[in-house]
């Protein structure tokens, strides 16, 4: 089911841009060392993971496969335990996401499948479009840049 207006975070299918590779990245993480990929595949239902090992390296699966692939990770973006330090030491982090990392117990209901799918496009961000953020609103300007902008 594509997430609605109430859960923007949540993942659709056109939300990967490239399933082969994020299927292919997904599978061979699954028996590594510490990471997202390998976190993710322990989470995911054993047909979901299945189809993906089946999928060998080329990570060619079908449309249902798709569907339970999404429908199983917006499964995993509702949890508030998916981020793992151990998992992400290797991921660069931006500061909103460390921000929203350092709050992350006082979370709304929305705010884990928020701060999870930022983790989420910073471990595959070749493959998972980013979310729109909506508009933070006009910004004040020092004099100097007011120059720039407004010649």
């Amino acid at each position: 089911m594509p997430p609605d207006a109430k859960e923007p975070f949540l993942l659709t299918i056109d939300d990967i841009l490239d399933w082969p590779a994020f299927c292919s990245r997904l599978a061979d993480s699954g028996n590594t060392q510490p990471g997202p990929g390998r976190q993710i595949m322990q989470l995911l239902p054993a047909q979901v993971s299945n189809a993906l090992l089946a999928a060998g390296p080329a990570g060619m699966i079908g449309e249902s496969d798709k569907t339970n692939l999404v429908a199983a990770l917006n499964e995993i973006l509702k949890r508030p335990d998916f981020y793992q330090e151990e998992d992400f030491k290797e991921i660069t982090l931006p500061e909103r996401v460390k921000k929203l990392l350092t709050v992350r117990e006082n979370l709304t209901s929305s705010n884990p499948e928020r701060l999870n799918r930022l983790l989420l496009e910073r471990a595959y961000p070749a493959e998972i479009k980013p979310i729109f953020e909506p508009y933070p609103g006009p910004r004040s300007f020092l004099k100097e840049q007011r120059d720039f902008f407004f010649a």
